[in-house]
């Protein structure tokens, strides 16, 4: 009570603009705490003054037309209720807030006022109807601006390649990472590795006599070296191949572009990539 007192003193020269809606939270709280005098003072000072928007206006007037009314100042009461019905001829009271006897006391403020608010009712019902059909024709200019705008869809379709595919060999898992050049050119050492491994020991079967099935002595020097570039052949494949696996790790791509394609032509530059991923 010392307090809603104190800050009403405070207030009683003036109510500055800027502190409208600090003025209307104290009348508020007075209301709630039902000191309905100290809310009544207050809200008859801050209720002419400027700086109150529509709603608090309304918000105002509420609880100045019900302070007064739980004051059985019902003369008082009724101008307040009528100021807000000016202000929203359609306004009601929350049933479950307040008394029923103040409900009905307001909708008798309604009733023996119709003709007053009648006019005031169709003109703002008239400004909502203006202000929809403002609001329905800029709709209805955007989306006709918008049906105008045909978007171009460029569908890129991408390849999803597991891990495994980076120890293929001859080249082929270079070839899956895009690096054409350097595939030819692991992919032919690789195959002149392996031919070699292969036809090394073609020729030291055919150094062996066809009779005895042995390498004549003569020959063991040429079977020794050819044996030596068959190991030798096969040890190249070999680090070719672990080659060829940790460079195509270090460019491993889990997906790939395989191709680009548009889609639908348009009359705006807007583009709207459209991602298709194929599994391999």
């Amino acid at each position: 009570m010392i307090v809603f007192a104190l800050l009403l003193s405070a207030a009683t020269t003036s109510v500055p603009n800027a502190h409208a809606t600090a003025d209307l939270k104290v009348a508020r709280a007075a209301f709630d705490y039902g000191d309905f005098g100290l809310s009544a003072m207050a809200l008859e000072r801050l209720v002419p003054a400027s700086g109150l928007s529509d709603g608090d206006r309304g918000e105002a007037l509420k609880l100045l037309g019900l302070s007064r009314f739980y004051l059985k100042s019902e003369d008082e009461a009724r101008r307040a209720f009528l100021q807000l019905l000016t202000l929203d001829p359609d306004y009601q009271l929350d049933p479950f807030y307040v008394p029923p006897a103040a409900v009905s006391f307001f909708e008798s403020v309604r009733v023996d006022n119709d003709m007053l608010l009648a006019p005031l009712r169709a003109k703002r019902q008239s400004d909502k109807r203006t202000e929809e059909t403002s609001k329905a024709a800029e709709l209805q200019r955007l989306q006709e601006a918008a049906s105008r705008v045909r978007v171009d869809v460029v569908e890129r379709h991408y390849v999803r390649r597991p891990y495994w595919t980076v120890l293929l060999p001859f080249g082929i898992a270079q070839m899956e990472n895009g690096d054409a050049g350097l595939s030819l050119s692991i992919g032919m050492a690789q195959v002149a590795a392996a031919a070699a491994s292969v036809l090394f020991p073609l020729g030291i079967e055919a150094l062996r006599n066809p009779n005895t099935g042995l390498i004549p002595s003569d020959k063991a020097v040429v079977a020794g070296q050819l044996k030596l570039a068959q190991y030798g052949s096969a040890g190249l494949f070999y680090v070719l191949w672990g080659v060829s696996w940790w460079q195509a790790s270090r460019h491993y791509q889990a997906e790939a572009l395989e191709s680009e394609s548009r889609v639908a032509g348009a009359t705006e530059s807007i583009s709207t990539p459209n991602k298709v991923v194929i599994q391999k």
